[in-house]
């Protein structure tokens, strides 16, 4: 299948013999079995049926010995002076096996990702003691270091993101409520 006169970025074969498409935005095309995709759909080839949809923003996609491998990456502040990092966000397996196609799914343990303390106290006390008006960017710049602390378990980050809009007195501000929208909904599917 063709999505909307693009054709594929990749065909596959899963282990029942069915071939699947793989259909978006290529970044990066570094083999014929592997790619650097986002916001891509994979189709069984004879049936259209559709097997994965991801709005996901650049993913590693690794066809081996049958088995898809997605890897989802993300720009996180998990840097020194809270620099951005890539880092995976979720990894999907894909296989035929026991007569079912398997959709694997592991999120990782970002609990392994050490912020500096000092770090960490700076800001905290920073959020406590300033007066709560901020400009956008400041604003932003919050919400990443809220969720990066939230994804190793800091439960005053995560609670001061979910009251984000009243904890600094934010009017209806359509950019900051994307932003705080994505971290929030990034976060919940880590704690799944």
């Amino acid at each position: 299948m063709e999505l909307k006169g693009v054709k594929p970025a990749m065909t596959f074969e899963l282990a029942n013999g069915e071939t699947y498409n793989i259909c978006g935005f290529v970044n990066s095309k570094i083999s014929d079995n592997q790619l650097l995709i986002s916001d891509f759909d994979i189709f069984n080839c004879k049936t259209d049926e559709l097997l994965l949809e991801s709005l996901s923003q650049n993913c590693f996609v690794n066809f081996k010995d049958g088995v898809l491998e997605i890897t989802e990456m993300g720009l996180l502040r998990f840097g020194n002076n809270w620099e951005y990092e890539t880092v995976p966000l979720g990894h999907r397996k894909i296989y035929f096996d026991e007569d079912i196609i398997q959709n694997i799914i592991k999120r990782p343990d970002f609990k392994n990702h050490k912020i500096d303390q000092n770090q960490i106290d700076e800001f905290m006390l920073e959020l406590e003691n300033v007066a709560k008006t901020y400009k956008d960017e400041e604003l932003l710049t919050k919400i990443e270091k809220l969720e990066v602390l939230a994804l190793i378990d800091n439960e005053k980050a995560w609670e001061i993101l979910l009251e984000f809009r009243s904890y600094f007195k934010i009017e209806s501000n359509e950019l900051i409520e994307d932003t705080l929208f994505e971290s929030i909904e990034r976060i919940k599917k880590q704690k799944k």
